[in-house]
């Protein structure tokens, strides 16, 4: 965990890094793996180039002209920079002397600065500032974006630990160590001048306590205020004298904001945003087992509701998650707020979002294809009644494959119920998306079941009409045996699975490399403004390049539009 911005948030400044045995890291969940030996065609090289401690190793990606340099591991290279970002750049800025955006870093290891490629000709700057003492040491303290010498934004962060540096007395309900409490936001407005950052926006940020509660453990985000609910809570105070942001660090979730004549509100009422989580598992077939609570919904809030029979998943653990990377329990709730009585709405306004989890019981077909876990999601209306029920069925990487929107999720016979599905390749690039207008069979309990466990006998084939409602079907180049199925090459549509599938796009990809380097560009496109079956009877757009160099088809200069 990146811990730049405070121990409990996660940075995405530093973008990928490289380790010592040539593996890119590109994100948590993401690597690039490179060998000595390269193949007959390939679509990225990393070599290294320079000695002592101008050694770079650097990432080259041919198909779309991006390079990536990273300091190399030499001895004469600091220990804090090796194998760290040093300029992203592009072959075609390379081959045109110009520069790429570059990264600097200080003795920490931690991000500095950026000067950005665009535009080449402004001295703008990107820099980074950290705290130097106090528990809070290491941890961002503002970001400043330059123009030659004249600051024209800045972010600035305060945590749980140095709050009493803007108020004396900041409330215990603001978090504990390392929870961020405060960012402020400048910007400088047309008119202002000198050193001058009119435009000011704070959003502050609150946290579950240490030993928890029944609604969150420690650290976890508890609410949010956005600029304009604070800003709300400072107009609506009057007699109880808040004048700015900072005033309201010193309250407590429950303090009273007397407004008279109009009704006193809570600190809690103004929140943008709050949430509650899981503290204790729940037994999600209405059991009780283990001396679990009833699992009580807004549609049924005395007796429960059974949702592992309705929907055919298992109990899934509240606290940990499918995959038990969780340690402090999953979202139970999520409160968006909208209109208060400050505004003139004699309730609060938003909705709210209620969570249960399951485990899908769709157990065989290929990873890319299956239905991991369920999410039951219900919607309750501003004065506490249900709205409607979402349940998303997700894959093995988060992304959703099957969604279904039900009116009146206790209607088990004869529900209105909106599905969408997704199928994907062995590379989970889409392969077909079913609109509701194809899954107007789904209308009960039992076939909802078979809808979020599509690979499970022909539940897929039995929850999904041949004849009618809207399929997308979206072809790769991997039939052309080119590309390895990366490149989309058209788009159909039909009604139903097996009826007359028409273009309504298309694309054609043709390997500019050589010498092993691969380069794929668009060489035309086509629309369809009458039905056709015949991909070639399209309206035709074509392309055609230019390059750098005479002896690298790789580094593209132009690229020139012949329209239809």
């Amino acid at each position: 965990m990146d811990t730049a911005v405070g121990s409990r948030w996660l940075s995405g400044t530093q973008g990928p890094y490289l380790t010592e045995d040539d593996v890119v890291v590109v994100s948590a969940s993401s690597t690039r793996n490179f060998t000595s030996g390269p193949p007959s065609d390939y679509h990225a090289t990393l070599e290294t180039t320079g000695t002592g401690s101008d050694q770079r190793r650097v990432l080259t990606e041919y198909d779309t002209g991006v390079v990536y340099i990273f300091y190399s591991f030499d001895p004469a290279i600091s220990v804090e920079k090796r194998g760290l970002l040093r300029e992203k750049t592009t072959r075609a800025n390379q081959e045109a002397s110009l520069s790429g955006t570059i990264y600097d870093y200080n003795a920490s290891g931690f991000l500095s600065s950026i000067t950005p490629a665009d535009p080449q000709d402004t001295n703008y700057s990107i820099d980074f500032t950290y705290y130097t003492s106090g528990a809070e040491t290491g941890w961002l303290e503002k970001i400043e974006i330059t123009e030659g010498t004249t600051v024209v934004a800045r972010a600035e962060y305060w945590y749980q630990d140095n709050a009493d540096d803007l108020v004396s007395t900041p409330t215990s309900d603001l978090g504990s160590a390392g929870d961020l409490v405060q960012v402020r936001v400048s910007k400088r407005a047309t008119n202002d001048t000198g050193t001058d950052l009119s435009i000011v926006r704070t959003t502050q940020y609150r946290y579950f306590q240490p030993g928890g509660s029944d609604e969150g453990e420690e650290h976890q985000l508890k609410m949010v205020l956005e600029s304009d609910a604070i800003q709300r809570l400072i107009d609506y105070s009057g007699a109880d004298s808040i004048d700015d942001p900072e005033d309201i660090l010193e309250l407590s979730d429950a303090a009273v904001i007397d407004s008279s004549p109009d009704p006193d509100l809570t600190l809690a009422d103004f929140a943008s945003r709050s949430f509650t989580y899981y503290t204790d598992e729940l037994a999600t077939d209405n059991s009780e087992t283990g001396g679990s609570p009833k699992c009580l919904t807004v549609w049924e809030p005395v007796d429960g509701e059974d949702l592992e029979t309705k929907y055919g998943g298992t109990d899934m653990s509240e606290i940990y998650g499918y995959w038990g990377f969780s340690e402090n329990g999953l979202v139970k709730s999520e409160t968006i707020h909208g209109a208060c009585s400050a505004c003139g709405s004699e309730t609060a306004g938003g909705l709210k979002k209620e969570y249960h989890y399951l485990e899908s019981s769709d157990l065989s077909g290929d990873p890319e294809e299956r239905v991991y876990q369920l999410t039951i999601e219900d919607t309750v209306a501003a004065d506490g009644t249900a709205a409607y029920r979402t349940i998303y069925g997700t894959g093995f990487k988060g992304h959703v494959l099957r969604e279904a929107v039900l009116e009146d999720p206790l209607d088990s016979t004869s529900a209105v119920i909106w599905c969408k599905s997704l199928k994907t390749n062995e590379y989970y690039r889409t392969t077909d998306r079913r609109m509701p207008s194809a899954h107007t069979g789904v209308d009960s309990d039992a076939e909802l079941a078979k809808f979020f466990a599509p690979n499970e006998s022909t539940n897929d084939a039995d929850t999904v009409s041949s004849t009618e409602g809207v399929v997308y079907t979206h072809e790769y180049d991997n039939s052309a045996g080119v590309g390895n199925g990366k490149y989309p090459t058209g788009i159909r549509v039909s009604e139903g699975t097996s009826g007359t599938a028409y273009y309504v796009s298309a694309t054609d990809w043709v390997d500019q490399g050589s010498g092993g380097k691969t380069n794929f560009q668009q060489v035309a496109t086509y629309t369809y403004p009458t039905a056709t079956t015949t991909r070639s009877a399209g309206m035709k757009t074509s392309y055609s390049y230019t390059f750098w160099a005479s002896t690298d088809d790789t580094v593209l200069k132009t690229r020139i539009t012949t329209l239809p």
